[in-house]
């Protein structure tokens, strides 16, 4: 995949505004495409969000010294990627990656633990979620158009 537009953006701290720079994030890949349908920009807001604040609060643990990496993208045949990496030790994100619930089915994902709910959620509001191999590196995957 060949990228027409990026940029790089960091956030540090738990006292940052994850709001302002997720809004930030959709006003740039607005840039890029003319028309970016509202249910794709809802998934990319929830998806954005939760891995910001998982890679804030669980990764780096508030600690106001690290920083969270965020990589943007956006290919020539209209997908974003997004790369969000944080300075923590990382997490075993296999335990929540191989495993295929079905988020549609209520009884099932309420019963869920509540930590690792919002991995699943990235993970079926995308059409593509990886980590590294030490878990502090997430890679998403989106098409920017619905067919």
């Amino acid at each position: 995949m060949k990228l027409k537009r990026s940029c790089e953006m960091k956030v540090s701290g738990p006292n940052s505004d994850i709001r302002k720079l997720v809004n930030d994030i959709i006003g740039f890949l607005c840039g890029c495409k003319d028309c970016i349908n509202e249910n794709v920009v809802f998934d990319i807001r929830v998806v954005l969000n939760e891995l910001i604040v998982n890679a804030v609060t669980h990764g780096n643990k508030e600690d106001k010294d690290k920083c969270v990496k965020i990589k943007i993208g956006v290919t020539e045949d209209d997908h974003a990627i997004f790369v969000i990496e944080d300075e923590g030790e990382g997490f075993d994100f296999k335990s929540f990656i191989e495993k295929d619930f079905e988020i549609e089915d209520t009884v099932d994902f309420m019963q869920l633990k509540e930590r690792g709910r919002g991995v699943l959620i990235v993970k079926k509001l995308c059409d593509k979620l990886k980590f590294n191999e030490k878990g502090n590196k997430a890679v998403v995957l989106k098409k920017l158009n619905m067919d």
